[in-house]
């Protein structure tokens, strides 16, 4: 492994060899940067060799595994239990129909979050990376987290406030008929989700669910967003 001071995590290198097939390597001198992958949690690194006295850098695309960017067995057997712990008949499901809102807890938007997110998508814009020029240059008073980087935390918000139905196999993302951003999200503040549903569409082996959704920020008058969102449950056949 080689220990990266630029991320402070053990990286375990693998590159595609000649044959086509993963190798390990051992850990390189060059310098690297590394931006954190969406797929399992692998940063995706750039290896900067210089080629002979021309001093000219060439990047070289290698994958790294970070054992500190894993989530542990643990954590995700506690996720799926928190889960599963929130299923309802669908009878129960249904009669959520137009009724009350499910509100999540708070959840803190830290500067931590909005730069792992700024590498993630590669927008490193300074209102969201850098404090001093964001507290100086914006009328936010300091950095913002990305408007995407909101609508992303409807994932985890809505996990927190609503239940799923039983005999649920998967989830998907079906998409939105609307999204606003309505105000700002500070670095440091909290937010969390308000989510009404408003449609709920039953087939033979899915259920597909309209929320009237609100993502509100910890002593603002206007909500961070506004959004129709639509979720799809693929579950098991009915008779």
């Amino acid at each position: 492994g080689h220990w990266s001071q630029q991320s402070g995590h053990l990286f375990y290198p693998f590159s595609a060899g000649r044959g086509g097939g993963a190798s390990h390597q051992k850990a390189s001198a060059s310098p690297r940067s590394c931006l954190p992958s969406v797929i399992d949690a692998l940063p995706i690194c750039y290896l900067w060799d210089q080629e002979g006295d021309s001093g000219v850098m060439v990047g070289r695309r290698e994958t790294w595994v970070s054992e500190g960017a894993r989530v542990s067995d643990t954590e995700r057997a506690a996720e799926a239990e928190a889960i599963r712990s929130k299923l309802i008949a669908l009878e129960e499901y249904r009669k959520l129909l137009n009724g009350s809102e499910l509100t999540s807890n708070w959840l803190v938007v830290d500067q931590s979050m909005i730069d792992t997110f700024a590498d993630a998508t590669r927008d490193h814009q300074f209102i969201h990376v850098d404090p001093t020029r964001a507290k100086a240059e914006t009328p936010f008073g300091g950095t913002i987290a990305h408007g995407f980087l909101t609508l992303s935390l409807l994932s985890t918000l809505a996990f927190d406030a609503m239940p799923g139905v039983e005999g649920t196999r998967m989830g998907v993302n079906y998409g939105f008929e609307r999204v606003r951003f309505l105000s700002p999200v500070k670095s440091g503040t909290r937010v969390r989700g308000k989510f009404r549903l408003i449609g709920l569409t039953e087939r033979a082996v899915s259920l597909q669910s309209a929320w009237e959704t609100v993502v509100e920020v910890e002593g603002a008058t206007k909500p961070a967003l506004e959004a129709h969102w639509i979720t799809l449950a693929l579950v098991d056949p009915r008779n």
